[in-house]
């Protein structure tokens, strides 16, 4: 393609792009069913999805361009989706923490399907658990120790806690 006129970032990006029309674009959407019974299960199982098509799109990716893949701009969002979220965290890293996330909500969506009474109904258009529920699964077996770490700073109750009260921290004191 370079050969084509169009220089190794738009070839790398027709590539991308190819990649995406095979594996990603396939997957339906699913409706927006709100008014049916577990309308999130679609939306879940459609990430679960996606997921899949990407790994495949990394797969290739790698296998076309090699390890520098990874860390190319122009494949940015495919081997870093949580960047926004979480850019502290490698490739490898935020690809399996979001795995793990929307596994975790499927898990917690199919436990309230199995047993709906676990679910009462609290105040006017708010849900509440009946008891407290188990403490889902943490992701530090996912992570490095610094990963973790730095995690645990943005994401953790205890960090949420301190941000919400009033003291102004400085990053040093905060850590």
């Amino acid at each position: 393609m370079v050969g084509a006129g169009l220089s190794d970032r738009q070839a790398k990006a027709v590539i991308l792009q190819a990649l995406h029309e095979q594996y990603i674009d396939p997957i339906p959407v699913p409706e927006d069913r709100y008014w049916a019974e577990s309308p999130h299960k679609a939306q879940i199982t459609y990430m679960l999805s996606l997921m899949d098509a990407y790994d495949q799109v990394r797969f290739a990716l790698r296998d076309q361009f090699g390890d520098r893949s990874v860390s190319d701009p122009v494949f940015k969002r495919v081997f870093q989706p949580l960047a926004l979220q979480s850019p502290y965290l490698s490739s490898e890293e935020q690809v399996a923490l979001q795995r793990f996330q929307a596994e975790q909500q499927l898990q917690m969506l199919s436990r309230s399907l199995l047993n709906p009474e676990a679910l009462v109904q609290g105040d006017p258009g708010s849900w509440r658990p009946a008891s407290k529920p188990a403490q889902p699964a943490e992701p530090s077996h996912l992570l490095s120790d610094t990963s973790w770490r730095e995690h645990r700073l943005r994401a953790s109750f205890l960090a949420n806690q301190m941000r919400n009260s009033g003291v102004v921290f400085t990053e040093t004191s905060f850590r």
